[in-house]
């Protein structure tokens, strides 16, 4: 994780100070496409838990109790 870090830490350095408006500008593209690809993921969630809820249907008992 720390070089991860590392990497990442050295890459914005130096883009921020060669072209900050460029690493402005790449750095919200990705805070946004990582905010679409988490609410994607969340309304997928949600769906599969929709479906498995409308499998149990209310006034049937369960044949495993």
């Amino acid at each position: 994780m720390s070089f991860i870090d590392a990497l990442v830490q050295h890459l914005a350095t130096r883009f921020f100070s060669q072209r900050p408006a460029l690493a402005f500008l790449t750095l919200s593209v990705v805070l946004y496409l990582l905010s679409v690809i988490i609410r994607w993921l969340s309304r997928n969630n949600g769906w599969m838990k929709r479906r498995v809820d409308a499998r149990i249907i209310p006034g049937v008992k369960d044949p495993s109790q």
